[in-house]
């Protein structure tokens, strides 16, 4: 990779750089680089690719002469800079040794490049509204056509989420594909597996080797090219794609989860008027989630993600929902918005038919009278799974009658089973991974321990009450929301390892008739409300 000290020296030149009469190199013939070379030449910057091997185009290249990284002796180090557009993990080394044996001084990054572009046409780093989008003519012939929009297929609650969606409107007479920012080689095989057997079309937009055309005849403060020294190269890509995917489908309604997939949804809908989308915001605005894991990325740069919203809130095609009120409160503060800018959409549950393939009563040899406690979360920071190992080691104190079992998967995998070996609790936690029909596992189960940190309205805990498990759990995001009244003494903050630890004492000493009453008073609960009356509703503005 090119050194910070490199480029460091160069940032006081780079912010003054006289447009007119300097010249780039977009070294690496590959899709980011195809993109740039389109947005320079709109705009007249002065601009050449190179490649170690011109000869290996791709065929986006045809109409695009490209040099031999070998032959830049003709241009003036001085006046001249080199933008690495290859991966710079893999090359951006090698590319800046070979820059500095020609000459070249000025080193630059993607970002880097565009930042000296927005400075030099607007004396901005950074956009500070999206008013400027012009409507393409289009008009959606199919009103039932729609897709669901996420940023990939994965076994996370908002994907999960994605499904019974789909599965309500399906049933509504609506033409349903799931669509992801990623390719297939990214996605989770048991999901894939979960839209096969609900029998939903898929598709993967092209991933960033396949670049997409852009239109270049509009002015530039009206146009993609704008946009592009705004995003980034994966962003502005996926909005391109997508652009082509509604237009060529005739979508006409578009349902998007989570902020990524938000972004390009909303783009997408100002760019085509006649496209209605939704989109379903997270538990937490971004900096929210950012302070319980530090370690979450973002294709946007959240000040583009709140200019963006803030734009999308004033379109008469979109709509911004949240699932739980502290998460619609969350982006309220965040965006500085006023209260019916942000809608309230509870979350859908569907009681899961299939049938799992594990008996975990059978596969673990338990005896009738050992009572099995669950636990279903992404092995992520704000999800806790160190805590609810640790509820489970205060628990064996007080009996031993029971086995748990954790399902899902995540960063911290590793860390959460060397924390059972060392609280010697490999014979009472097992780690079961993602599992595809979580809901026929919970049918098996006694009761759910939930340990989260951050939450909107967790799924987890309506299909616990549907599937009639009793719950203990945080009171994390709108959790209390999410319960039935006969749940709600056994909530908690999260960290009170000690008093859950007790409730799960309490719910497994209590009588068969108290457990009864418990499974039906949360399994009536959901029933009343999380149905799929107030989706339509949004659905069918």
């Amino acid at each position: 990779m090119t050194s910070s000290v490199r480029r460091a020296a160069n940032n006081d030149r780079n912010s003054h750089v006289n447009l007119s009469e300097h010249a780039f190199v977009l070294w690496g013939s590959t899709g980011a680089a195809f993109y740039l070379y389109n947005i320079c030449k709109s705009i007249d910057i002065d601009v050449v690719v190179c490649d170690r091997a011109p000869e290996c185009r791709f065929s986006y290249w045809k109409d695009v002469t490209i040099l031999d990284s070998n032959t830049l002796g003709h241009l003036d180090p001085v006046t001249t800079s080199i933008v690495i557009c290859a991966d710079e993990r893999a090359h951006g080394h090698s590319i800046s040794a070979d820059a500095t044996k020609l000459g070249f001084t000025s080193i630059l990054g993607i970002e880097e490049f565009k930042e000296i572009l927005r400075l030099g046409l607007w004396q901005e780093s950074t956009i500070a509204s999206f008013n400027f989008l012009a409507a393409l003519d289009s008009t959606a012939k199919d009103k039932h056509n729609a897709i669901l929009l996420v940023p990939r297929f994965a076994t996370g609650g908002s994907e999960i989420q994605s499904i019974a969606i789909a599965r309500v409107l399906s049933r509504n007479g609506y033409s349903i594909t799931m669509v992801s920012l990623t390719c297939h080689s990214n996605n989770d095989a048991q999901f894939m597996e979960k839209l096969a057997l609900e029998g939903l079309d898929y598709h993967c937009l092209p991933p960033l080797s396949s670049p997409r055309r852009i239109d270049t005849s509009r002015p530039l403060e009206n146009s993609d090219c704008f946009l592009g020294l705004h995003l980034s190269v994966s962003g502005f890509h996926y909005y391109n794609a997508l652009v082509e995917y509604l237009l060529s489908h005739s979508v006409s309604k578009v349902f998007s989860l989570l902020d990524d997939a938000n972004m390009i949804a909303g783009l997408a809908a100002a760019r085509i008027p006649s496209v209605c989308a939704i989109l379903s915001l997270r538990s937490s605005a971004p900096q929210g989630l950012l302070s319980y894991n530090p370690s979450a990325r973002f294709v946007f740069p959240l000040s583009t993600v709140s200019a963006a919203y803030q734009y999308f809130s004033s379109l008469d095609n979109v709509k911004l929902v949240a699932n739980s009120q502290s998460g619609r409160e969350s982006y309220l503060r965040w965006l500085n918005l006023s209260e019916e800018k942000v809608g309230l959409l509870n979350n859908i549950i569907n009681n899961e038919d299939a049938r799992s393939n594990i008996e975990l009563r059978a596969k673990f040899s338990c005896q009738d009278n050992t009572q099995i406690i669950i636990g279903v979360m992404r092995l992520e920071r704000e999800k806790a799974p160190e805590d609810f190992v640790s509820v489970i080691a205060r628990l064996r104190k007080r009996r031993k009658d029971f086995i748990a079992f954790l399902i899902g998967d995540g960063s911290m995998r590793q860390e959460i089973s060397s924390l059972i070996s060392e609280l010697n609790l490999t014979d009472f936690v097992i780690l079961l991974g993602a599992q595809l029909h979580v809901q026929c596992l919970m049918r098996q189960a006694d009761i759910l321990l939930h340990t989260a940190k951050v939450e909107g309205v967790p799924n987890v805990l309506l299909e616990a009450q549907i599937n009639r498990c009793q719950i203990v759990c945080t009171n994390a995001g709108s959790s209390v929301d999410a319960l039935a009244d006969c749940y709600h003494d056994f909530m908690f903050h999260a960290g009170q390892l000690e008093k859950m630890a007790g409730a799960l004492d309490a719910l497994m000493a209590s009588p068969d008739t108290q457990k009864k009453i418990r499974q039906t008073e949360g399994q009536n609960f959901v029933s009343n409300h999380y149905g799929a009356e107030q989706l339509m509703s949004f659905i069918n503005w």
